[in-house]
């Protein structure tokens, strides 16, 4: 009896999962991914080829200033009428400097400006400081960077604070992308889940397919099927993200980036991703089955609640270690998406875990079987949605 279950949940869950795979579909994301990569790395030489060099007149005493792309050409004062004429010619600019003011001859608006208008402004500011009446000790000791000594007690005494706070922006990256790949499994599995099973009810296709499987089955392949589906969605978008962000990484600073990413913490994020979909799953796909017409249904808002947990994580990225984090990390609604954030950012106790992780799955089994009872109750119904009462007297007797 337990091969037959399993051979039947595969089957519906391979159904499921290739309804929605097109192979073709997917060899264009990973070529768009692999051509988004080298891009972001040919960028700043695709910007310098095509970056024309300003040509600024400046009247002007002392150093001129120094711009990327801008060449700035000493004039004197008798050629100022001359060159404001050459304006888009011969000059792309006019600078007349009168004391410690500035006005920038142009002859129409152009993105290069807004560029220099920065490095003018600090140029300007520089010669105001060097006219002030101060030695070069008193210049020097301006100038003088203000390091911050960064102590942390809960580490070892000979870490390399800047270590430290490089590793804590890693983390950050880390639990930002978690969240953002957990936020495109849900809305995949929102857009399918909805789409399949309210497509099927109105086409009456699965009052054929239960004579074959029980409700429970159905169900769980499905779940399974389109969970499968989001997992290869969060896959090919995570790569295509680490792909850009490392071409982005070697064309500004070279070389790869270096995530502080332990195999415990990928496993443990995978592990609560992977069961965090198949609840939010479980609960789209029973829910869905009670609306009758997704496009005239008010309920249809509902769906969006298992993004909720998704948002309220967000809150605690940087402040793992607080009550409310632990509370969601633990909360068996919210535990899939809190957790993978409290254990790549801080340490959390093992009783901690393994609660967060009973709770998760035993939410797991009664949320699918919810979910077949919901499909059992509402895919017969036709013309109508059962009321709220019904679904909450379903929910109680699960």
């Amino acid at each position: 009896m337990k091969t037959t279950y399993l051979s039947r949940i595969t089957r519906v869950a391979k159904f499921e999962f290739l309804r929605f795979f097109k192979w073709k579909q997917e060899l264009l994301t990973v070529g768009l991914m692999c051509f988004g990569f080298l891009i972001a790395i040919l960028w700043p030489m695709i910007i310098a080829f095509f970056e024309s060099e300003q040509r600024i007149a400046v009247f002007a005493e002392g150093q001129l200033p120094d711009v990327a792309q801008v060449e700035f050409v000493r004039l004197p004062p008798v050629d100022r009428q001359r060159a404001i004429d050459a304006i888009g010619d011969e000059y792309d600019g006019v600078l007349e400097v009168d004391g410690f003011s500035m006005t920038l001859h142009v002859e129409k608006s152009a993105g290069w400006q807004d560029s220099v208008r920065p490095r003018l402004r600090d140029w300007m500011q520089t010669r105001k400081f060097n006219a002030l009446d101060l030695d070069q000790e008193q210049r020097d000791f301006y100038h003088e960077d203000i390091p911050i000594q960064m102590l942390y007690t809960s580490r070892a005494d000979d870490e390399d604070a800047e270590a430290a706070e490089t590793e804590r922006r890693g983390r950050g990256l880390i639990t930002g992308g978690i969240l953002m790949l957990l936020f495109i499994g849900v809305i995949n599995g929102f857009a399918l889940m909805m789409s399949s099973i309210t497509q099927e009810k109105m086409t009456r296709v699965t009052e054929q397919l239960l004579t074959l499987l029980n409700p429970q089955e159905w169900m769980d392949g499905k779940i399974l099927g389109i969970t499968l589906h989001s997992l290869k969605s969060m896959v090919l978008t995570g790569g295509l993200l680490l792909l850009l962000l490392n071409g982005m990484h070697m064309a500004m600073v070279g070389g790869f980036m270096s995530l502080p990413l332990t195999f415990w913490v990928f496993l443990n994020a995978l592990f609560f991703l992977i069961v965090g979909l198949l609840l939010v799953n479980s609960f789209l796909a029973g829910f869905a089955a009670t609306i009758d017409d997704p496009n005239h249904s008010s309920r249809s808002t509902v769906m969006f609640i298992p993004m909720l947990p998704v948002f309220l994580s967000f809150s605690i990225v940087g402040s793992a270690d607080s009550a409310m984090a632990t509370f969601l990390s633990i909360f068996p609604l919210t535990s899939f998406a809190a957790m993978p954030i409290r254990v790549a950012e801080v340490g959390v106790p093992w009783w901690q875990w393994v609660l967060s992780v009973s709770l998760m799955l035993a939410t797991l089994y009664w949320a699918r079987r919810l979910a077949a009872k919901l499909f059992r109750h509402g895919i017969t119904m036709y013309g109508k949605e059962p009321s709220w009462k019904e679904i909450w007297r379903v929910i109680i007797n699960t």
